[in-house]
């Protein structure tokens, strides 16, 4: 983790006790520099009881620079960077009662005093607990502290310094409000997922308890139909012999009839076609003497068209490779645009004609459209 924070340090010359009263720089009364800070650390937990932790306070090493008022005096003000470990181990009595000891050892890396610090703290359920101090160089320090609604955390320390900055005793004591807000409800939620997880086990090693025995008696019913489709089979046997000589005979009786059938049909004329064909299709002659077809006759609706061709040759061939797949096409040739268009079906209404478009372009014709052909201006409206 990282903390970065903002240190404010404020000399006031009034309440300063000095020798000489007229010294200059009494008159620069209250002044003060800010400077921003931060700290890193790293920690490492096992199974929620032991914890091991290094930190390292004031990374940046930041310095407060307090400028004299009317003189080129500074007073400076330095965070030095400093290193501390941590370790400690938590001792839970029957689940609710928590015995807590753990040491701190802070060294600076161009100092050679090292100082240490032990700590015992006692709770019940994290939710209230105290906890005592003993820092080798100044002296005890005792807290207390308790949650609420396992989001709020509040906390007092109070520090009984029996040494001062020059080693004196008597230096003031100090007092530490801490007040917190969690916003990890991960353990809650893993807890619920162990519990979910747990039971996901349970029911799944039932279901396959379950399916072995299902399994098992499978097996045996299926051993049980085995034999006695062993019996079956020899009676059906005889039976399936002389079903096959019926089939045989009856096979080569519809292989006759399908070969007459052919002969008819090779020599038949599909009139329904071509009756259609001669509804829809003024046949006419160009200059060279190709044949064509004309719109002129042609009765007013909406067209789906499948295909179009330039040539009369292509759009023949078009509609013979169609009726091979299953769909009859007719020719109308539209003389303005000079195309020849292969239609499949024809609706007096655009509706219908759209939907078969559509139902077309699924089936078997992608890029199929409707031809509207002499449409009054009435039913364009509907």
């Amino acid at each position: 983790g990282v903390a970065a924070g903002i240190n404010h340090v404020q000399l006031d010359f009034g309440d300063a006790i000095v020798e000489d009263p007229s010294d200059i720089i009494l008159a620069n009364g209250n002044i003060g520099s800010t400077s921003f800070d931060l700290d890193a650390g790293l920690r490492y937990s096992w199974k929620g009881l032991l914890e091991i932790g290094i930190a390292a306070p004031h990374v940046l090493e930041s310095i407060a620079v307090i400028q004299s008022k009317g003189s080129e005096d500074e007073f400076t003000y330095d965070l030095s960077r400093h290193f501390s470990a941590y370790a400690g181990y938590d001792f839970w009595i029957k689940k609710d009662w928590l015995i807590a000891p753990s040491a701190m050892v802070r060294w600076l890396p161009y100092n050679t005093n090292i100082s240490y610090d032990g700590t015992v703290k006692f709770g019940y359920k994290e939710i209230v607990w105290a906890s005592f101090t003993w820092r080798a160089e100044t002296g005890p320090v005792a807290g207390i502290g308790f949650k609420v609604a396992d989001k709020f955390m509040f906390g007092y320390a109070y520090d009984f310094t029996l040494n001062g900055i020059d080693g004196n005793p008597g230096a003031p004591w100090s007092n530490e409000i801490m007040i917190g807000f969690n916003l990890d409800g991960f353990k809650k939620r893993i807890k619920r997922l162990e519990d979910d997880m747990a039971g996901m086990k349970q029911d799944s090693e039932l279901m396959y308890e379950r399916m072995d025995s299902l399994e098992s008696e499978l097996n045996s019913k299926m051993d049980s139909l085995g034999r006695e489709v062993d019996g079956v089979k020899t009676d059906v046997s005889d039976l399936k012999d002389a079903q096959d000589k019926d089939l045989l005979r009856l096979q080569e009786e519809i292989d006759k009839l399908n070969k007459e059938i052919e002969d008819v049909n090779s020599r038949m004329i599909d009139t329904n076609m071509l009756k259609g064909m001669l509804q829809q299709i003024t046949p006419y002659k160009n200059e060279d003497g190709s044949v064509g077809m004309t719109q002129s006759d042609l009765e007013s609706g909406y067209y789906v068209v499948i295909e179009s061709f330039r040539s009369v040759e292509n759009a023949w061939k078009g509609v013979e490779i169609w009726k091979e797949k299953g769909r009859d096409g007719i020719i109308v040739y539209d003389s303005e645009r000079k195309w020849f268009y292969v239609y499949s079906t024809k609706y007096d209404s655009f509706k219908p004609a759209v939907k078969e478009m559509r139902k077309t372009r699924k089936k078997d014709v992608p890029d199929a459209w409707v031809h509207k052909y002499r449409i009054d201006a009435e039913d364009l409206k509907k």
